[in-house]
């Protein structure tokens, strides 16, 4: 089924409280983009000046025929003979946040990875076929100088970055930026920098990974936030919210998700994962 804006509409219409609140289309989507049979699309709603929610929708139709080979090459890390060393990043949609989210909000762009079979780090708990969806604060040109190094100029064995970016990516952040509940372990990938694990989740406790938050840092400043859920979750239609454990201070002050849902409609056939939930944090001083 066509994405339109007034499918959505709906779609929000039931998920969100108070939605219908708002007068005119406060609402926006962006173009599609091709997944398997099926199309993604990213959208923001705007009431005034308050962002209700931003995300990513699409069609059931992406399992179908969607590629199954562990990448798309784009940031994969090579030897000199060309081979593959280190597959990364899985097959990636990059969008730009709509216009509405990107006058109120710090999100500069969102990039979906389809991960077939999953990845690294920092064991094969993250191996299930799943979504990673970034979200992020820094702009798509600073996220492409995060560049895949050749086999050669790795800083070391499991780390797929050059030591310069390494550093860079795992810089501590300023007091009160560290999320509660996660930590660094150095886990870095190109064209994303370093990952935040919250390592009381299920997947690092003996439980399975279903779905789980990610914060990114580079830099020594948050740069990315992400729910990432794995295939067969999204398939079970839990229609729900998740708690986001915030930080007290953002790199930029401004409007920020406290929760993050994922939904499916059944008559539509169509799946959503949203941030919302929006609250003010104040920037680093």
């Amino acid at each position: 089924m066509k994405i339109t804006t007034a499918l959505l509409m709906m779609f929000l219409l039931c998920v969100i409280p108070g939605y219908g609140w708002s007068k005119g289309r406060p609402v926006q989507l962006s173009e599609p983009q091709a997944l398997g049979d099926g199309e993604v699309r990213v959208f923001g709603t705007v009431i005034g000046r308050y962002p209700l929610n931003v995300g990513v929708v699409f069609d059931g139709g992406v399992f179908s025929n969607a590629p199954l080979a562990e990448s798309d090459g784009k940031w994969d890390v090579l030897d000199a003979d060309g081979n593959i060393v280190w597959y990364c990043c899985g097959h990636e949609l990059d969008f730009d946040v709509t216009d509405n989210i990107k006058r109120t909000t710090a999100f500069e762009h969102i990039v979906v990875n389809w991960n077939p079979q999953g990845h690294p780090p920092p064991t094969d708990i993250y191996r299930p076929p799943h979504f990673d969806f970034h979200f992020y604060t820094i702009s798509r040109e600073e996220r492409h100088s995060i560049a895949a190094p050749t086999a050669e100029e790795m800083c070391g064995a499991g780390i797929p970055l050059s030591c310069e970016n390494y550093e860079l990516a795992i810089m501590p952040l300023p007091e009160g930026m560290m999320p509660p509940e996660h930590s660094s372990v150095g886990a870095v990938e190109p064209a994303m920098g370093n990952h935040l694990l919250d390592l009381s989740s299920p997947e690092f406790n003996g439980g399975l990974f279903t779905h789980t938050w990610i914060f990114g840092t580079w830099k020594g400043a948050l740069s990315f936030w992400e729910p990432m859920i794995t295939k067969d979750f999204l398939m079970s239609a839990p229609n729900t919210f998740f708690d986001i454990a915030i930080p007290e201070v953002a790199p930029e002050a401004g409007y920020y998700p406290t929760k993050y849902g994922i939904f499916y409609s059944q008559l539509q056939d169509t799946y959503m994962v949203l941030l919302t939930g929006f609250v003010w944090l104040p920037g680093v001083e």
